[in-house]
């Protein structure tokens, strides 16, 4: 969207102000473009990295990543368990970014060995990965211990229910992680 708002403001098709909020920890060069007016950025390192890119300071504002109110709110962790039909006693795994890429063979062979505690229960996030969704069902058939599923709303529930999340490092899921202090184990960091 940057990129094309960027382009009808070189062509005089509009004069529109363009921010980019950038929801990651570093910065990628296909979110800076020239007709940008401004760059929100969620801290000093990002900054200095569209500096070295030639952005001008006065168009880069920090701000930190932006969370949604609903991640700071602690509900309590056996009511939602409930809800959401977790064990209460288990130590829940929230996996995800099946969607990326980070469920993968050798993710799937470890879940199939059967080497987890009995109190550790899976819920394994494929997003809209419907293919992976079919794939992990084939592969760990009908488990006591995992759930699967497809994309989810209010994840912020599912995330406050966890006892630790793995997911790649984004910017925006590991803020709402730290948001909920749910600690996280990050998969391939870059």
């Amino acid at each position: 969207a940057s990129a094309a708002i960027s382009l009808l403001k070189e062509k005089g098709m509009t004069d529109l102000p363009a921010a980019t909020v950038i929801t990651d920890h570093s910065d990628h060069s296909y979110w800076i473009h020239p007709s940008t007016d401004l760059y929100l950025v969620g801290s000093e390192g990002v900054r200095a990295a569209l500096q070295r890119k030639g952005v001008a300071d006065h168009k880069i504002a920090v701000t930190g990543i932006p969370v949604r109110p609903s991640y700071s709110q602690h509900d309590n962790k056996d009511r939602l368990r409930e809800k959401l039909a977790l064990d209460l006693d288990a130590f829940v795994v929230l996996v995800m970014g099946g969607g990326c890429g980070i469920i993968d063979k050798s993710f799937i062979e470890q879940m199939q060995s059967d080497s987890f505690p009995p109190n550790v229960q899976f819920v394994i996030v494929c997003g809209r990965n419907v293919k992976l969704l079919y794939r992990l069902h084939e592969a760990l058939g009908d488990r006591d211990n995992v759930m699967l599923t497809g994309f989810l709303e209010g994840i912020h529930e599912w995330m406050a229910s966890a006892d630790v999340l793995i997911t790649k490092p984004g910017g925006l899921t590991t803020s709402e992680a730290l948001a909920l202090q749910l600690p996280m184990l990050l998969l391939e960091p870059r």
